[in-house]
């Protein structure tokens, strides 16, 4: 018996090699010339193939092969070369021709199978897109009925809470939030915002690092703070603040948002913020925590002593600039509460 190879354009289409016309015909139980059984097969193969009704990426290969074994087969000519060429590589006895062909429909199956899984995964994904959407929505909606006063805090936290926001969402819901907030004239309102936010990271609809990626993008997106307005500093500053304050990111958070950027002036107006709320004791606690040298939060070409000094002076935070040089035993003393109002 001749050693039959993995591949070969019969096996391919399930056709027997060695059968007359009438063999054929039987076979497809069709009563047509060998030619048009020859493309029906390849026509009955190439459906479970064909790149749009198939994903799996060997699925283009194989209609490709599918393709080159009808045009070959399906010309006499051809085929006639064909089997010259290949008569002593393929087993043309019909025993072994239904064990590969057994095999080639085990594969087939197989091959059906993970199309159907990869299938309905797509689909699966393509409805979770749309719930996301329609969610991420609903979200919205809620949280500009809170912005116009149609719902206080907590009826809008519980709505977003039972939405199951996903966590691809949580970005475009917070820059939602975001933009809208700037955009409020009342300040009242922008307040009421800023004791929102907590109050959706606590109950996990928004998570931290979902509050991170969506200021960095911020950042990303604005350019040069020079190029913002003062109103937008402000609010922004005020957000990410508040952000701070309500520990849902820490303000090692907020210096990497901006460390070595051409805005990392902003940091400065977190600081300045954050002790006119906190005080200096919280400021040089959370700051000592934080292990932030801020000498590197200034670009390379940018940092100088001098200039630090000058940009912390100027917002009345040069005790800031000594903190890191403090000994030892003043950063237990700071741990123990027992807080120097004078810089040592």
């Amino acid at each position: 018996m001749a050693q039959a190879i993995e591949e070969n354009y019969y096996d391919l289409l399930d056709v027997l090699p060695n059968a007359t016309g009438d063999e054929v015909l039987e076979q497809f139980k069709q009563r047509n010339t060998v030619k048009i059984v020859i493309r029906k097969a390849y026509r009955h193969k190439a459906l479970l193939f064909h790149p749009d009704k198939n994903k799996n990426p060997q699925a283009t290969e194989q209609f490709q092969q599918l393709k080159r074994a009808v045009e070959v087969l399906g010309d006499e000519r051809k085929r006639q070369e064909y089997d010259m060429k290949t008569a002593n590589e393929y087993c043309y006895d019909e025993s072994e021709f239904k064990q590969c062909n057994r095999r080639r429909k085990k594969k087939t199956q197989q091959q059906q199978y993970y199309a159907n899984v990869q299938r309905q995964s797509t689909e699966t994904d393509s409805r979770q897109k749309v719930n996301d959407a329609v969610t991420l929505e609903k979200a919205k909606s809620f949280f500009d009925d809170f912005l116009s006063n149609k719902a206080n805090l907590a009826k809008t936290v519980a709505n977003m809470k039972q939405l199951k926001i996903s966590k691809q969402s949580e970005c475009t819901l917070l820059t939602h939030i975001v933009k809208k907030t700037i955009k409020e004239e009342k300040q009242s309102k922008r307040e009421e915002v800023n004791t929102l936010l907590p109050q959706l990271r606590v109950n996990n609809v928004i998570s931290s690092e979902a509050f991170r990626e969506t200021f960095s993008n911020f950042f990303l997106s604005m350019g040069k703070s020079e190029s913002a307005g003062s109103d937008f500093k402000s609010i922004f500053s005020s957000i990410i603040v508040s952000a701070i304050n309500d520990e849902i990111i820490s303000l090692r958070d907020a210096f990497n948002l901006v460390k070595g950027r051409s805005y990392y002036i902003w940091f400065f107006f977190f600081l300045q913020r954050l002790f006119n709320l906190r005080g200096k004791k919280w400021l040089i606690e959370k700051f000592s925590q934080s292990n932030i040298k801020l000498i590197y939060l200034m670009p390379e070409s940018e940092r100088n002593d001098q200039q630090l000094l000058r940009l912390l002076n100027h917002r009345g935070l040069e005790f800031l600039y000594y903190q890191p040089k403090k000994s030892r035993e003043y950063n237990f003393m700071l741990k123990c509460g027992t807080i120097l109002d004078k810089v040592i």
